[in-house]
């Protein structure tokens, strides 16, 4: 728990940087990284009930967010492409185990 606490931190600095620095569509694309990596956050802390196919789709989301947050970035910053997409498709995370 000390180590997700201390990443929280971290992850509240980086995101407020970014508020200041990056143009609107950076903005709400941390906006949307942030949001599902909290949700994947509260699962993994046990703070919200959460099934396998329901942590699947919370996961999906968080790829898709954060490869549209680094599109985003390099958009603001004039690099041409999205990049390296890593949601590709049949990539699947490891649901907790429950009990």
């Amino acid at each position: 728990m000390k180590e997700i606490a201390e990443s929280d931190r971290r992850l509240a600095l980086a995101y407020e940087t970014v508020q200041m620095i990056g143009d609107e569509q950076v903005g709400r694309a941390a906006h949307a990284f942030r949001s599902a990596l909290w949700k994947l956050s509260d699962y993994a802390r046990g703070l919200v009930d959460v099934d396998a196919a329901e942590w699947e789709k919370s996961y999906k989301k968080y790829r898709i967010s954060r490869d549209e947050f680094n599109s985003a970035i390099r958009h603001d910053l004039g690099i041409a492409g999205r990049g390296y997409q890593r949601n590709a498709a049949g990539i699947s995370s490891r649901p907790p185990t429950v009990g």
